[in-house]
């Protein structure tokens, strides 16, 4: 039997093909699941389990493609032709997988599709060049070898009577029987998984990894497609009336309560009305990591000098262990947390997901307050176009701003980027303008207003960047260089808004960084060495965070002390800010005011990374680092509180029970 099977070459050929693109396919998946391929995600723990189910999943998809090609394509050279396409497009598929992971450091789901409905731009040309790049520079581009093979052999083969013309016999029993029993064991692994979300991993932040690494990536992404929705709500096992008891548990809006970490805490103190009656000036950096403040070049002059000004002013109150609280969502993210007090979700963005007309998400944000207190008007500012991330809608009928200037207002009233061209960058208008466009609108406000400028040139792959060869600092990774670059350019306008802050005594200064670079391990490896996952995560969820108060009450409220180095996060800028001017908010309050000793944590929405004062506990793989000498038990109580407070906020933001109370 088996001589008589190898005399036939078609056969043989065909039986190769398939087993190659099995394994071509199966291998490929480990490019997108595994930080050794791709450093732009953070895996769980694998099991032999998880390795096992995901290796079945991957190969029952990649099994009924192939069985479904040899019942309607019946030539052989077809066959092995068809199965080469296929390898392409999935080489494709996983790339632009990998791609989404680089951007957002989770994986893509189609739950998610409203994140890319930014408009791209010149920004999205930048991109789309970086991408290009580096499909050739990581390797991805030797996946697409063996399909080129494939499609190429089946040619040679014909020519030289290798493989015939013949049509083969049509759809057997044994290959009917054979699909159904591939769609069986990848449905049933489905409804397994269901199962097991629940208790293993509800918190919807990167779902999907969790998903391609129990389900495997084809199989994953084959039910999404269908329709299957993975993520874990809690509307069946929580009701409205049960979650607004929890949430009162987790409330600091009382004048005493007792915290997560169970201290106990007053919200009366010394810097409640500090600022009452000052103008609050807020200044959202972009992709600005703290290990920036005091990095030094190689001729031993500090990359930031102005920023290490502004921190080491008398009027300056810093923050030195502070995070980003941003998700998926990014920048939006950050002003959602800063304007009103809540932890994102991190599987989607609100930007995007709220629809005003329908009021199905409502807080009662710091525009409210300051208007309700002043009878003033609120402004926010941002160079890009109106639509990105949805900002003509959130800011007016969500955040409750009174103007939103964009790109579009700005070219009403100055010189288009033809006309005017130093004032703008990679199509946006430069950060130092809009800082001048600011003071432009509210110089000769005579009543206490609130203005949020949103700073945006320094984005990845920062590039555009006007003095990109004047701060070339020679490190071989370019982006790195062209990041550091962007940093340096950044500085100099901060130097220009320092001389502006020491002016101005009636306006509080809030500067914070929206999120972090997102480099890799390789990217960063000429700054920090090689970097564990641990040292990673630090170095790219920190970000800088002040507060300039140039009349110097602030100084003398807290005798001098003008730095923390308590863990903070932007959820806590907003508690601290509702403090210091003594604004009546009446929702939940979830931050602490990072001025007072009061402890707290602080996760990573997208991939639930838990750090305190302590330790740094990284949820995925089940590892920690103690920052000091601390009880392994207790850092393990607390980490369950903290998993607790989360799915609890989450589930609290989809019933809309965050909502001001009027």
């Amino acid at each position: 039997m088996f001589k008589r099977l190898f005399k036939n070459k078609a056969i043989v050929i065909q039986t190769i093909s398939i087993c190659i693109f099995l394994f071509v396919g199966l291998i490929l998946t480990y490019a997108l699941t595994t930080r050794t391929f791709n450093p732009y995600v953070v895996s769980f723990k694998r099991t032999f389990k998880s390795e096992f189910t995901s290796i079945v999943g991957n190969i029952s998809i990649l099994s009924i493609i192939c069985l479904i090609v040899f019942i309607f394509i019946r030539r052989p050279y077809r066959r092995i032709y068809t199965l080469g396409i296929i390898m392409i497009l999935l080489t494709i598929l996983i790339y632009a997988l990998r791609v989404y992971s680089r951007y957002y450091f989770v994986l893509f789901s189609f739950h998610q599709m409203s994140l890319v409905r930014n408009p791209a731009g010149e920004l999205g040309a930048n991109v789309a060049l970086q991408v290009l790049a580096e499909f050739f520079t990581t390797g991805m581009f030797a996946f697409i070898l063996p399909g080129i093979a494939f499609i190429v052999l089946p040619i040679v083969f014909r020519k030289r009577q290798i493989l015939n013309d013949r049509r083969e016999s049509h759809t057997t029993p044994k290959k009917v029987a054979s699909i159904l029993l591939a769609i069986s064991l990848s449905f049933g692994m489905v409804l397994s998984f269901r199962r097991s979300v629940k208790n293993k991993w509800p918190y919807n932040s990167d779902l999907a990894m969790y998903g391609c690494e129990n389900l495997g990536v084809y199989n994953y992404y084959f039910h999404e497609a269908l329709g299957w929705n993975f993520y874990y709500s809690g509307k069946k096992d929580y009701k409205q009336e049960e979650v607004t008891v929890l949430v009162k548990e987790f409330d600091r809006n009382e004048s005493t309560y007792t915290n997560y970490l169970d201290s106990t805490n007053s919200n009366s103190h010394d810097y409640v009305g500090l600022f009452e009656g000052k103008n609050l000036k807020i200044i959202q950096l972009e992709s600005v990591n703290t290990y920036c403040v005091n990095l030094k070049l190689e001729d031993g002059s500090l990359l930031m000098p102005n920023l290490n000004r502004i921190i080491n002013d008398d009027a300056s109150f810093y923050f030195k262990n502070f995070y980003t609280s941003a998700g998926q969502g990014k920048t939006a993210d950050a002003e959602l947390a800063v304007n009103t007090g809540v932890n994102v979700q991190g599987q989607n963005t609100l930007h995007w997901d709220y629809k005003y007309k329908k009021n199905n998400y409502s807080y009662q944000t710091l525009a409210d307050m300051f208007k309700e207190k002043y009878s003033s008007t609120c402004y926010s500012f941002h160079g890009d176009l109106e639509a990105f991330y949805n900002r003509e809608i959130v800011h007016e009928y969500l955040f409750g701003y009174d103007e939103f200037y964009s790109l579009e207002d700005y070219l009403k009233t100055h010189k288009t980027e033809k006309e005017d061209p130093d004032s703008y960058i990679n199509g946006w208008v430069d950060d130092k303008v809009v800082l001048d466009w600011e003071e432009e609108v509210t110089k000769d406000l005579t009543t206490p207003f609130l203005s949020y400028s949103i700073m945006t040139i320094s984005h990845t792959p920062f590039k555009g960047n006007p003095k990109e060869k004047e701060y070339d600092f020679g490190y071989k990774n370019k982006m790195l260089n062209r990041y550091l670059a962007y940093m340096k350019y950044v500085d100099d306008y901060l130097g220009d808004l320092y001389t502006q802050m020491k002016n101005d005594t009636n306006s509080i200064y809030l500067i914070y960084g929206d999120h972090g670079s997102f480099l890799t391990n390789s990217e960063m490896k000429e700054l920090f060495g090689k970097q564990s996952i641990i040292d990673s995560a630090l170095n790219n969820l920190k970000v800088p965070a002040l507060i300039f108060d140039g009349s110097n009450s602030l100084y003398l409220a807290t005798s001098g002390v003008m730095e923390t180095n308590l863990v903070r996060s932007q959820t806590d800028l907003f508690t601290t800010v509702v403090d210091l001017f003594n604004l009546d908010y009446r929702g939940v309050r979830l931050g602490v005011n990072g001025l007072t000793d009061e402890k707290t944590f602080y996760y990573d929405p997208n991939n639930l990374t838990i750090i305190t004062d302590n330790y740094i506990y990284y949820t995925k793989k089940k590892s920690y680092r103690f920052f000091n000498e601390y009880d392994k038990e207790t850092m393990l109580d607390e980490v369950e509180k903290v998993k607790t407070y989360k799915l609890v906020i989450d589930m609290a933001n989809r019933y809309n029970l965050l909502s001001k109370e009027d």
